[in-house]
């Protein structure tokens, strides 16, 4: 667009818009109140054209930027990071501090369901040896009746072994055996028989019986076989057949015994009898 410069009066030349009408493009020298071609009024429309114009210059006058508050932004940005770190970390030592606890509870609570569990082995344990006192010292009781007599149907293995050894000491048939050794212990073998005995016993089982202080020489043994029993002195230099010192039965041995009151030393020597198998 061309300008023309006129004089502000004051010696400075101002730049002047060069007019037209804005209905048929006529150029306007001066400032006429009408085109003179179209005969358009132009004072009004000049009027807002210099209104508009300078709203136009006014509207396109930049606006300035505001700086960027970089230092701000990168503080906000560190804040947030550190925030996220602090809740990652927060969340792990709180996840750490309730496994952790789990794991002491979970094992506090094995300790005390095994300090039970072994109270009760103990208890049980301690029950069934004195439950099975207790059935020993009935069966014992059992094999005595009130009048203080042996039961052959009723006695044990030991007062078995026990009603033997004393019926053999009183009877004087094992003279190597004596009532004191008897009263410290006794303890009887089950050997399977390699001699030549006259009277083998049951499935060739033979009773070695030591008492006390009476060694293994002679050796003083017996065999059980449908109720007789054998009573046997075996030397070391024997050879041969050997033949029992005597023979009786498990009956008549009970019955002597009950004559001659000796059930509580029957009972009292069952109880330092340990019989062992040696088969």
């Amino acid at each position: 667009m061309v300008r023309k410069q006129r004089d502000n009066g004051g010696g400075e030349k101002v730049a002047e818009k060069e007019q037209y009408c804005p209905n048929c493009g006529t150029k306007l020298t001066g400032h006429p109140k009408f085109c003179p071609k179209c005969g358009l009024q132009l004072t009004q429309n000049q009027d807002d054209a210099v209104s508009g114009e300078s709203m136009g210059t006014t509207n396109q006058a930049p606006t300035p930027k505001r700086p960027h508050n970089k230092k701000k932004r990168v503080i906000i940005v560190i804040l947030l990071a550190l925030v996220i770190i602090l809740v990652i970390v927060g969340g792990y030592l709180i996840k750490k501090t309730v496994s952790e606890t789990s794991v002491d509870s979970d094992q506090s609570a094995q300790s005390s369901q095994s300090a039970t569990y072994q109270s009760s082995r103990s208890q049980h344990s301690s029950a069934s040896s004195s439950s099975q006192q207790e059935q020993a010292s009935v069966a014992s009781s059992d094999s005595i009746t009130g009048d203080d007599q042996l039961v052959k149907a009723t006695m044990t293995p030991n007062q078995t072994a026990a009603a033997i050894a004393v019926y053999a000491d009183r009877v004087s048939i094992w003279p190597a055996i004596s009532s004191d050794g008897m009263a410290s212990h006794l303890n009887v073998a089950i050997e399977t028989n390699n001699f030549d005995l006259s009277y083998e016993g049951q499935d060739n089982v033979r009773y070695d019986v030591q008492a006390g202080d009476n060694g293994t020489s002679p050796m003083l043994c017996y065999t059980l076989k449908n109720g007789t029993v054998a009573l046997y002195t075996v030397y070391g230099d024997e050879e041969g057949e050997i033949s029992p010192m005597s023979t009786t039965t498990l009956t008549q041995i009970v019955d002597y015994l009950n004559s001659e009151n000796e059930a509580q030393s029957v009972e009292n020597l069952a109880q330092k009898v340990v019989i062992s198998d040696q088969r």
